[in-house]
């Protein structure tokens, strides 16, 4: 399971207190999580996502804590969670829903999954982003592994909603040309 961030769960740059009520976050955890534990194999959670957009892997004056600490720190102050994730594999490497997909299948190749393991990938994500997910999934999911993409309810401004049309349009035409240049190479 992939576990996509979305906003910071703590105020005071991601060292103080939890921000209630809980965000996007928590609600593609949730629903990542529920999916995974529906699935009856054994499973792992991996985070990747850093500080800012600006500064995905170095601490700045807005964010102190990475998305992936604060995760971390959530799911071990909340009994609802600690239970329930055997295995959290979080390094703070970049930003952006890409970025988090195809580093977190590389941390995952990286010494949890081997050759022949059978492996389903869990994402969750709002009803809006669910196409661009997708997207990004087909683009760095190895061959053999499946996918499961799960609808998180949670909040989402309607600026979101709207950028997420242009946003799906240009990485489909990035995923075509993919395509195109790996069907040319063969």
């Amino acid at each position: 399971m992939i576990a996509l961030a979305f906003d910071t769960l703590y105020d005071e740059a991601g060292e103080g207190n939890l921000i209630l009520p809980v965000g996007g976050v928590i609600e593609r955890f949730r629903a990542a999580l529920k999916a995974t534990k529906e699935l009856g194999n054994k499973y792992r959670i991996f985070s990747t996502a850093g500080y800012t957009r600006r500064s995905p892997c170095f601490p700045e004056v807005k964010c102190m804590v990475s998305l992936t600490d604060q995760m971390r720190r959530f799911i071990s102050e909340n009994s609802e969670f600690v239970s329930e994730v055997p295995s959290f594999a979080g390094l703070s490497l970049c930003w952006g829903s890409d970025f988090e997909i195809q580093h977190g299948i590389k941390l995952a190749q990286g010494g949890f999954v081997c050759n022949g393991d059978e492996v389903t990938l869990v994402v969750a994500t709002n009803w809006a982003h669910i196409p661009r997910v997708w997207l990004y999934c087909m683009r760095h999911l190895p061959c053999g592994w499946s996918l499961k993409i799960v609808r998180a309810k949670h909040y989402f401004s309607l600026y979101s909603y709207l950028r997420e049309i242009p946003a799906t349009i240009i990485e489909a035409g990035k995923s075509i040309w993919s395509w195109l240049v790996k069907k040319k190479k063969i």
